[in-house]
């Protein structure tokens, strides 16, 4: 059981201290006589939890009091002020409330271990930029705001001793975890500045935007799904819906450690399940822009009954110019950016000492490494 008291000067005066507590319990069942003697293969056994209250005081300095920029052009070589931040003191400390629950196994004698991890974290009396009407003369504020977010997930990992002897040692290493954030509340959203930004229940990186049904072979247009489960090229706010993130379903990774006698291997692979931006649909590079174009948009619409993933180019300002602008914030911009890495490959050799004595050293060693070697994906575009 800990308990602690926290003060920082970022907050104003009568807001600066707050306190924060945590509690946690393990259990070695291992040790007990009832496991060791019918779980004998059970070399290691331990069941963990902890929940407590954490803070949050990542905000620049001196945001509670009335500050005063420089202007950039003097007038009659005299400099001048300008106002650009609001003062107010009542904002206090972002509290996070965290729980975790953990089991961890060893077997044959610790040579397989398993961490398996679940955590609930809750964000709550948010510090956000709180946006102001312009006749105030500021654009926003800080202040706390009553939201909810949550990130839950599960973490699990796998550690083995594969090969143990005296010239040859083979370890492995393994690791994933499947992670969810979600909005739980947001007093007044659907009246407020956010309500086309964040959806009670999914993650704060939501996409939001029209559905793409894709080009019309007819007209060589970009359609979209209206609320009425119509086509249209011309949508409205009203026919936006959520459809997805660019945060990871599940990441993690898988490391091999190989040893013969002197020599050292060392292979580390990453892998990520996500959704990312496309190349095309993703980015504002439409066509007669001054900038370069990939060459998957040779794949367009020029006559009808094609089909293809691009609609028609345009001089005018017709529907296949009103359709585009459309285009960057609807479904089509998310696309499969998954991925394995070969992140990490390093091989080395170590010196005999028998060797390096006679040279007045201690240690000498020789490697090769590379970073980034090479990316398996479906991604489409530079980089996933």
């Amino acid at each position: 059981l800990t308990g602690r008291r926290d003060g920082s000067s970022r907050f104003g005066p009568g807001k600066q201290f707050a306190n924060f507590w945590a509690t946690g319990v393990a259990w070695i069942f291992s040790s007990e006589n009832f496991f060791k003697e019918n779980l004998k293969f059970l070399s290691f056994g331990k069941i963990r939890g902890s929940y407590g209250i954490t803070g949050n005081d990542l905000i620049g300095n001196y945001n509670y009091l009335d500050l005063y920029g420089q202007t950039n052009y003097p007038y009659q070589n005299q400099p001048s002020l300008f106002p650009v931040n609001l003062f107010n003191s009542d904002y206090s400390w972002e509290e996070i409330k965290k729980l975790d629950i953990a089991l961890e196994l060893g077997f044959l004698q610790n040579r397989i271990l398993i961490t398996t991890d679940w955590f609930k974290n809750k964000s709550s009396n948010q510090i956000i930029n709180y946006s102001l009407p312009s006749q105030t003369g500021f654009n926003y504020v800080l202040k706390n705001f009553p939201g909810v977010v949550e990130n839950s997930g599960f973490e699990f990992s796998l550690n083995t001793e594969n090969i143990k002897g005296k010239t040859i040692t083979w370890t492995t290493s393994f690791n994933i975890t499947i992670e969810n954030n979600k909005l739980l509340k947001f007093p007044g959203l659907e009246t407020s500045s956010y309500a086309d930004t964040y959806i009670i229940g999914k993650p704060l990186n939501a996409s939001i935007g029209p559905e793409y049904l894709g080009v019309d072979p007819v007209t060589g247009v970009y359609q979209y799904l209206d609320k009425n489960k119509n086509p249209t090229f011309n949508p409205s706010t009203e026919d936006n819906v959520y459809f997805g993130t660019t945060d990871p379903k599940f990441y993690g990774g898988i490391q091999n450690n190989f040893s013969y006698k002197n020599f050292q291997l060392s292979i580390l692979f990453e892998f990520r399940k996500q959704m990312g931006i496309d190349p095309v649909f993703g980015n504002l590079n439409i066509a007669g822009m001054q900038m370069n174009q990939p060459a998957e948009v040779l794949n367009r619409w020029q006559q009808p009954g094609d089909i293809a993933k691009y609609e028609q180019y345009t001089q005018t300002f017709s529907p296949a110019a009103i359709s585009s602008f459309y285009i960057f914030n609807s479904s089509a911009k998310l696309t499969d950016a998954s991925f394995c890495r070969l992140k990490n490959l390093s091989l080395s050799y170590s010196f005999p000492t028998k060797w390096i004595e006679k040279m007045k050293m201690k240690k000498c060693r020789l490697y090769i490494k590379g970073q980034n070697l090479f990316v398996i994906t479906k991604y489409n575009g530079a980089y996933p």
